[in-house]
């Protein structure tokens, strides 16, 4: 699987979780912003 692909699977699987979870539409979307971003620095260490 390409890099592009990895990535791609990787947002999918916290798109979904961010969804699957129980909070207000706002709260979920700031979950889900912070869970990208931690994902990112994640990668860039």
């Amino acid at each position: 699987m390409s890099r592009r692909g990895l990535e791609f699977r990787g947002h999918a699987e916290i798109f979904s979780v961010c969804r699957a979870a129980h909070f207000s539409w706002a709260r979920n979307a700031l979950n889900c912003l912070f869970l990208k971003w931690w994902a990112v620095q994640g990668l860039n260490l």
